[in-house]
């Protein structure tokens, strides 16, 4: 069978080059309040940057079972982003994972679940 909507939302099509409109992010991401908040600078936020897909292929399928608890326990935050009808990254198993992954591998009880 194949998936002709969008990943990001599977209740629409699939329109544009992107198969969804990322203005809005954009404008959030790109406030000034907002890039202050998370520590960036000036660096402006883009939906799809060639240099970060590149960047992050060494990263593919990559398990960092070993390497997140201990960045949680040193007091690193994590954000895990999740969409209610997204494909790709949908709440229900990000949910489970990382319950599971902080309650069994991790001696850190710091996860605070804050819906955006």
């Amino acid at each position: 069978m194949d998936f002709f909507g969008q990943y990001y939302d599977v209740r629409k099509e699939c329109k544009g080059q992107l198969c969804y409109d990322f203005s809005n992010l954009e404008r959030y991401l790109n406030n000034e309040t907002v890039l202050e908040a998370l520590g960036v600078g000036k660096r402006k936020f883009v939906s799809c940057s060639p240099l970060v897909f590149e960047a992050m292929l060494v990263d593919w399928m990559r398990n960092l079972e070993k390497g997140i608890p201990e960045l949680l326990e040193d007091g690193i935050k994590l954000l895990v982003y999740a969409g209610e009808y997204d494909l790709i990254c949908n709440w229900l198993g990000e949910l489970t994972l990382w319950l599971w992954f902080v309650m069994v591998k991790s001696s850190c009880w710091c996860l605070r679940i804050r819906p955006i």
